[in-house]
């Protein structure tokens, strides 16, 4: 079987003799995958285009729960790769930023275009995940950005429902000041 990625990773080699530096291995290896993303594809390779879109998704997950902005950035804008992609149990990039604290990361996402009110199998959306891991700073975010401190997952749970969860194994300041946040957006809004 003849994979696409081969015929890139062949594209990356340096052009001239002499040694390149690190950007421009970078740009020569956008450059190649963004041409690569660009042909026109036969029916052939609907596989190979399956197993190439879970890498990229899992290279964008992976920056995201990482808290790497820039490359977030460079592989959606650079690289093409769709910044709603999913991957295992449907999270996309913009669920790990939230469980993960990174604000920063959810920032650049919203900039994207990346679709911030998908929900993942589970029905989580990024409140969800930010509550249940005590994420205060993410949490003030999304509550900013209107998320609904209503919403319930497939089990009937809230936010506020994860964050006492949480509260009840983890009685860190953190926790409980987001635990706090929750409960006061649950009393303001109807």
């Amino acid at each position: 079987m003849k994979f696409p990625w081969l015929e890139f990773a062949k594209l990356t080699r340096p052009r001239s003799l002499s040694a390149p530096t690190e950007p421009q291995c970078d740009e020569v290896r956008d450059d190649a995958l963004g041409s690569w993303l660009r042909q026109p594809k036969s029916r052939d390779t609907t596989a190979q285009e399956n197993e190439l879109d879970d890498a990229q998704a899992e290279l964008l997950i992976e920056a995201a729960k990482a808290g790497n902005v820039d490359e977030v950035r460079r592989l959606c804008e650079v690289v093409g790769v769709d910044a709603d992609m999913r991957g295992y149990m449907g999270w996309t990039a913009a669920h790990w930023a939230a469980r993960q604290g990174h604000v920063h990361v959810l920032e650049v996402l919203h900039r994207l275009g990346a679709n911030l009110d998908s929900l993942d199998c589970r029905g989580d959306c990024l409140l969800h995940k930010a509550a249940a891991n005590g994420q205060l700073q993410t949490c003030k975010w999304l509550l900013q950005h209107a998320f609904n401190v209503h919403a319930t997952n497939k089990h009937g749970m809230t936010p506020l429902d994860l964050a006492r969860e949480k509260v009840r194994h983890d009685k860190d300041p953190t926790t409980v000041a987001c635990e706090a946040l929750l409960a006061n957006a649950a009393e303001c809004t109807f």
